[in-house]
């Protein structure tokens, strides 16, 4: 099984591409923070980003209306690896691959924006 949770901020706006073959997928980045303290009590912040790519159809629209930078993302999805060679070097990228996605619209552009009835979850 390969099922992941995760949240954070979006740190930019999202990307939007489009593939060889017509089909658009849209990228973003997530901040997710996590607080801890070390043997001398010290406070440690670590952030860890990570890359979410979202190629349903259906959330394509929600992407479009939520996605902006700051806002919250809840994400629930699968991880993906993918194996890119560049310049004579091999890189291995982890992200995720959006399932679900779940935005808190007080912290998007859309709060400020008209907003129908539609359950902005999917």
């Amino acid at each position: 099984m390969n099922q992941i949770t995760i949240s954070g901020n979006l740190t930019a706006d999202f990307t939007r591409k489009t593939t060889e073959v017509g089909r658009e997928w849209s990228l973003f980045t997530i901040a997710n923070n996590t607080v801890y303290f070390n043997k001398a009590q010290e406070k440690i912040e670590k952030v860890t980003f990570i890359d979410i790519v979202c190629s349903k159809s259906g959330l394509q629209e929600y992407v479009k209306k939520y996605a902006f930078k700051g806002a919250f993302c809840l994400v629930l999805g699968r991880l993906e690896i993918v194996k890119t060679d560049k310049d004579g070097a091999k890189y291995t990228n982890v992200r995720i691959v959006a399932d679900e996605l779940h935005f808190s619209s007080s912290q998007s552009r859309a709060a400020s924006a008209e907003i129908s009835n539609d359950n902005p979850f999917i």
